[in-house]
């Protein structure tokens, strides 16, 4: 872990409350969700480890708002920990904040349940996925025979990644820019 993700950590940490959990995580009533309700009941963020952000995957989606913001600096601080163990989770819980294509809402309702701190927090983890994602990428590109390949099919998938990574820091950029306009 370099010194850039442990400061990432210490300020997603300073600025999210360790509360317990009370009541029902996920507002809609099926097997799935009274499951996910159970486990996160009586918890704090820090309680969930790498491997519980894997498997509470469906949570950004299944989640209410409320339980989104509560548990949201787990999601963010084990995907910085272990990326590779959290992998699913880490990825949902991105794409509820920087989408896949322009016809996506690039907000979230659980942006309306974060002071400031707590957003400012978000942009940082934002940022160093965007930067991740952006050196996966070059480093597909130079191997080859892979990369010619490999940045074929993202591109086919994804459409140009780097300038859906350029549209995804403005995102951030404009989310940070709200913050200091408050």
């Amino acid at each position: 872990m370099t010194e850039e993700e442990r400061a990432l950590i210490k300020t997603i940490k300073s600025a999210f409350p360790r509360k317990k959990w009370k009541g029902r995580a996920c507002p809609h009533v099926c097997g799935e969700c009274d499951e996910i309700s159970e486990f996160v009941s009586g918890k704090t963020w820090e309680d969930l480890s790498a491997h519980d952000v894997f498997w509470l995957e469906p949570g950004p989606a299944l989640f209410s708002t409320e339980a989104f913001a509560h548990f949201l600096p787990a999601f963010m601080v084990r995907s910085v920990e272990d990326p590779v163990e959290t992998d699913v989770g880490f990825d949902n819980c991105l794409s509820c904040f920087l989408p896949h294509t322009i016809h996506e809402d690039p907000g979230h309702p659980v942006l309306d349940h974060l002071n400031e701190r707590q957003t400012l927090a978000l942009c940082d983890w934002l940022d160093w996925a965007i930067r991740g994602e952006i050196e996966q990428i070059h480093a597909i590109k130079d191997v080859e025979p892979y990369g010619g390949l490999m940045s074929r099919v993202l591109r086919k998938m994804t459409g140009d990644p780097l300038r859906r990574l350029a549209w995804h820091r403005e995102i951030v950029d404009n989310l940070r820019a709200s913050v200091a306009d408050d």
